[in-house]
């Protein structure tokens, strides 16, 4: 990634399978300066994470390199796999042109729920130009550390890529 000063994306899940707690700045952007985070609006009704954005405040260059954008917390309830999409991907460099990238959507396999107060945690939620790859767990080709009431089962953050 180069250069990016902003992004905003919305994120699909499957509602019968797990439920979207909480939305966060990742650690990507704010290695650039002082930024402004908007979390987004959960609906776990729809499955749906909408209009999460995050932008560096202030004539600053854009961040380059890697990293994590943000990221997003999750009951699981009930087994089975999720498809977790992107939609309205938005990613802007300093000077406000669009940057081009190619998104991956993933999965995420829940062997069994956990109680209603395990949490599981999708780190970042913006894969851009990785290449995909199996876990034991499950196919992640977006990628996601889940953590369920001491399983700990990394399958892979969803970052950014590669310069």
């Amino acid at each position: 990634m180069q250069d990016l000063y902003a992004y905003q994306f919305d994120v699909n899940f499957v509602s019968s399978l797990m439920a979207a707690t909480l939305t966060m700045e990742g650690t990507f952007l704010p290695t650039g300066g002082a930024t402004t985070f908007i979390s987004g609006m959960i609906d776990n009704a729809s499955g749906t994470i909408g209009s999460t954005a995050g932008s560096l405040n202030g004539p600053v260059p854009g961040v380059s390199g890697s990293g994590t954008f943000a990221i997003l917390a999750f009951n699981a309830l009930a087994t089975g796999i999720s498809n977790i999409q992107l939609s309205d991907v938005i990613l802007l460099d300093s000077a406000l042109s669009d940057i081009v990238a190619t998104t991956l959507d993933g999965t995420v396999t829940i062997d069994s729920p956990e109680p209603a107060t395990a949490t599981f945690f999708g780190v970042g939620l913006l894969t851009f130009l990785l290449v995909s790859r199996r876990s034991r767990f499950g196919r992640n080709d977006a990628g996601a550390q889940i953590c369920t009431a001491g399983h700990n089962r990394r399958l892979r953050p969803i970052t950014s890529g590669p310069n």
